[in-house]
């Protein structure tokens, strides 16, 4: 499938688009199971990663400052490898969920360290949304249409561009950057996202 010249190496998406196009000789891609396996197999290295950043933390604080960013360049090389590289997924995906999970340990950490019990209810909300747009789609309550990757598409760029534009303009007119601070303003962005991140 392509949008705006892209083409996506999501097989799911592949397959809408072969369906629609009327080729199926990519439909049999991606099978719930094989999906399973390789989502299970890539949140295990996650979770590895992010309890091993941890423990350094615990036992050595002096070398997170130093691993951190080490570990961010190696999830966005990865990442971009994995994107254009599908076939190399296997093991790319695979350094790619140590290094995220590794960050986002430590990341959890530090806040936790702020505002305590802040990461618990992060892997609560996380697991429910899982639990809800999972049940969503193997249902067949939400299919996955080309009308349905083009809505995607457009309010992901469009909630993307406008948060940068915010963003930049805030830097020069300080009542945004006030008014985006408003608890009612950050609960709705909040939920935006929220959502955003769900489809």
């Amino acid at each position: 499938m392509r949008f705006f010249g892209m083409r996506s190496h999501n097989p799911i998406l592949r397959r809408v688009s072969n369906e629609e196009s009327g080729i199926y000789g990519e439909a049999a891609v991606a099978t719930y199971q094989g999906v399973a396996a390789k989502t299970f197999w890539f949140l295990g290295l996650v979770v590895f990663g992010a309890i091993f950043g941890i423990l350094l933390a615990f036992s050595n604080p002096d070398t997170v400052g130093l691993l951190l960013p080490i570990a961010a360049i190696v999830a966005f090389i990865a990442a971009i490898v994995s994107f254009l590289s599908p076939r190399s997924t296997k093991i790319a995906g695979s350094i790619y969920a140590l290094a995220q999970g590794y960050v986002v340990g430590l990341i959890s950490f530090a806040f936790e360290a702020m505002v305590s019990g802040v990461v618990l209810v992060t892997l609560i909300s996380t697991f429910t949304v899982l639990l809800v747009v999972a049940t969503l789609f193997l249902t067949n309550i939400v299919r996955v249409t080309s009308t349905f990757v083009r809505f995607l598409y457009t309010f992901a760029i469009s909630v993307l561009l406008s948060m940068f534009i915010i963003f930049i303009l805030s830097l020069f007119i300080p009542n945004i950057g006030v008014a985006m601070a408003q608890p009612a303003i950050m609960i709705g962005v909040s939920l935006i996202m929220v959502f955003l991140a769900t489809l």
